[in-house]
């Protein structure tokens, strides 16, 4: 008797010192019994643009069945000339002939989607630095919105718009989302403020679905953080696929590296519970002698992922089909950057290269929703390849396995 005791306490002590120094394993954050590798991938569709404006098209599946998306410096879903917020003259048509003396910002990216004829009339609509939308329906089957009924809020979270008449937008906040998550009724929005080589990252959560956003103040994630940009990897419907209770994300430094630079891709996860509590995140700095994750709640312990690296951002889901899980970005090779897909049967790794893609060079967002055995879609906007205007785009991937 004495020595089960003894035993117990042994035990219990020992559960306690491993929660202190955040150093216990965890188990797989989903199932995972596909011992299958990717060998190839293919873009089988050159891609559907629909009438937008804007670009950073992430998205999450929620439980309601809808598809959330974001987008970036644009007006969003619709045909519509973009204006400063507060500018006197718009209120009605606007046929566009030139980007000259027209009162149009993002002018060239506008005629690079739509028609300036001279002869075509086009609504105006504020340009946002930040917005959110609501995509119903499949994948295959979404034509956008043209009216615009389908948006759920701009110049996210503040409400403060960047672009504003007779004002210097360098002067005024300019976020960008960098990754979403819908979980438990609540849309969750990892944000950073300032594009290309952001001040810091942050958290905002909607309760309403994302008519309204309230951003959680004091982030870590600031100066040289790595953890500036939080790409979320989405794992179904709700987050449904999930199955350790950790939300899980790819961090990286900068949203864009230009000219071309490769960046480190770092691993951080944290309670559903406790998304809103900054010191409840979790940072993966290696391995242990078992092959197990080990992590820490100082984020400057955090290892950089092996086989991984990015020059802008990327964008990660769980495949059921294929039980892996999946990272889109952009690497910067020695032969130039060019769309990537990577796979690995965890978070933390081993990650593989499955396909790169030449020609194809844009931020992409692979969509959770509308997953086959072996493809998924994927979004694209302003660049080479699918991503050629600066509107949203939707491909589709599929992929090839072998045992």
């Amino acid at each position: 008797m004495i020595l089960k005791y003894v035993t117990i306490i042994l035990l219990l002590v020992g559960n306690i010192f491993s929660g202190c120094n955040n150093d216990s394993p965890t188990k797989a954050p989903a199932q995972n019994d596909n011992t299958e590798e990717i060998v190839s991938a293919k873009i089988i569709y050159p891609g559907k643009k629909i009438p937008s404006l804007g670009d950073l098209w992430l998205s999450t599946w929620a439980s309601d069945d809808n598809v959330y998306m974001s987008w970036g410096d644009g007006t969003g879903p619709g045909t519509f000339y973009p204006v400063p917020d507060g500018l006197p003259e718009a209120d009605s048509a606007l046929v566009i002939s030139s980007c000259e003396g027209d009162p149009v910002i993002f002018c060239e990216d506008f005629c690079g989607v739509f028609n300036c004829d001279g002869m075509t009339p086009y609504k105006p609509k504020v340009l946002t630095q930040a917005g959110l939308f609501k995509l119903r329906g499949s994948i295959n089957s979404f034509a956008g919105c043209d009216d615009g009924s389908c948006v759920q809020s701009i110049h996210i979270p503040s409400g403060i718009p960047q672009f504003k008449f007779n004002t210097d937008p360098t002067q005024r906040r300019g976020d960008k989302p960098s990754g979403l998550l819908a979980l438990g009724g609540k849309l969750y929005w990892f944000g950073h403020q300032l594009m290309t080589n952001p001040k810091y990252g942050y958290v905002a959560v909607s309760d309403d679905m994302g008519k309204t956003w309230n951003e959680i103040p004091s982030s870590p994630w600031t100066d040289k953080s790595n953890f500036r940009i939080m790409m979320v990897v989405n794992m179904g419907k709700g987050y449904n696929l999930n199955t350790d209770g950790f939300v899980y994300f790819l961090g990286i430094n900068g949203e864009l590296n230009w000219p071309p630079a490769s960046q480190k891709v770092y691993l951080a996860k944290v309670e559903t519970g406790k998304i809103l509590n900054y010191k409840s995140y979790k940072y993966f700095k290696g391995l242990d002698s078992n092959g197990q994750p080990r992590w820490s709640a100082y984020q400057d312990s955090a290892k950089a992922l092996q086989n991984l690296t990015t020059i802008a951002m990327g964008s990660a889901i769980f495949h059921p089909g294929l039980e892996k899980f999946l990272f889109l970005a952009v690497p910067d090779y020695p032969d130039g950057p060019a769309l990537t897909l990577f796979y690995s049967d965890y978070p933390w790794g081993p990650w593989h290269k499955a396909q790169k893609f030449d020609g194809e060079v844009y931020i992409p967002g692979i969509i959770s929703k509308d997953t086959s055995p072996n493809s998924f879609y994927f979004t694209a906007a302003g660049g080479g390849g699918v991503g050629n205007t600066y509107q949203l785009t939707i491909a589709k991937m599929e992929v090839t396995t072998k045992n």
